[in-house]
């Protein structure tokens, strides 16, 4: 099998950067799922998201041969995922602030109505 360097170089490091991203996001359920009493279902799926994707890439690099257009996508694709790993790595270690994070405006009150699917007696 002859692996064309142009598409395979490319596409490792998408991998590792998607496998990164999937375990910053997989890490960070873990560690608050005790805190959520359960599991936030977007997070969940994201990890799982970017895991396959960086499987995909992996073999994506080693089957496929090299063509224009794939090398140029994943040319682009590596800065990209660069600046798409550092950002998720600094929400993951709190050094940036999150912009769902604001201030609450208004009086704090109580929600008009519970959740269908709250319990009764909480």
């Amino acid at each position: 099998m002859d692996v064309d360097l142009r598409s395979l170089v490319p596409n490792i490091v998408l991998f590792v950067n998607y496998a990164l991203v999937g375990y910053f996001t997989a890490r960070t359920q873990l560690a608050r799922r005790p805190l959520l009493d359960g599991w936030s279902l977007s997070g969940v799926a994201m990890s799982g998201v970017f895991f396959t994707c960086s499987i995909s890439h992996l073999v994506a690099g080693v089957v496929t041969g090299s063509n224009p257009a794939g090398v140029i996508f994943d040319n682009v694709g590596v800065p990209a995922s660069i600046y798409f790993m550092w950002a998720v790595y600094r929400l993951h270690r709190d050094s940036e602030r999150d912009w769902n994070r604001r201030p609450l405006v208004g009086r704090a009150s109580p929600l008009g109505r519970r959740s269908p699917w709250a319990e009764a007696n909480s």
